[in-house]
């Protein structure tokens, strides 16, 4: 039986520099990823990033630059063409490449990657794992809500809305190629793996020693949801 598998992706900024937008003057949601397409709407000139030393100032262990950066204030990351040849045809599976201009003092081309390839919750998740912790939560915040908040809470859950309680119980039909894809609702990247393809991001990720990402396997169709609530940081 071949394996399918999804990973939480996310940046390892407790080991390497993080990248901030320096374009105060922007609205955030111009700079923010959450999966539309940016290529028509993002600034030109590039919107500036520089690396925030002061944040390092007392740190000994956060001191290396990584291949793939945390773009902090953007819920994304960014790296170099170099990675990205690496990496490819995987990352134009699931994601814009966006111009960045560098100000961290590296002589290094810059892009964010802005994944646009979005799995909707309701269709890919099995929302009846965790459904009795779901009703009990609701009902504990409901008692201490007033009335019309409680209505509200109890109406949601009624009508399917998973919040407070998502589990990473993903349906296999729905999942496409071995890339990053986000979902829905969620401000986090994820990473398909399958055994029954030849290559995959995360293969390459190891291949190369990718640096600047973490990852945790939270479901697989052989060994099903891991027991982490997808809503909590």
């Amino acid at each position: 039986m071949s394996e399918i598998a999804v990973y939480w992706i996310w940046a390892d900024v407790l080991t390497y520099r993080s990248l901030l937008f320096d374009v105060p003057e922007l609205p955030r949601e111009a700079l923010f990823f959450h999966a539309s397409s940016k290529l028509e709407s993002w600034p030109s000139p590039p919107p500036p990033v520089y690396i925030d030393d002061e944040e390092y100032i007392d740190t000994t262990d956060v001191q290396t630059n990584p291949d793939i950066w945390d773009l902090s204030g953007g819920s994304t990351v960014a790296t170099s063409p170099k990675i990205i040849e690496r990496l490819e045809p995987f990352l134009s599976m699931s994601a814009e490449m966006l111009p960045l201009e560098n100000r961290t003092g590296e002589e290094l081309e810059l892009f964010a990657l802005n994944v646009v390839n979005q799995l909707d919750t309701e269709r890919c998740m099995d929302l009846s794992v965790g459904d009795e912790e779901r009703k009990r939560l609701i009902e504990e915040a409901a008692a201490d809500a007033s009335l019309s908040d409680a209505e509200e809470l109890r109406r949601g859950l009624a009508e399917g809305d998973p919040w407070p309680v998502l589990y990473p119980a993903f349906r296999p039909d729905c999942l496409g190629e071995p890339t990053f894809f986000t979902v829905s609702r969620l401000g986090k990247i994820f990473c398909l793996e399958r055994s029954d393809r030849d290559d995959s991001l995360l293969r390459r990720l190891s291949e190369f020693q990718v640096t600047g990402l973490g990852s945790t396997k939270i479901w697989s169709n052989v060994t099903g949801a891991e027991p982490i609530n997808l809503f909590r940081p």
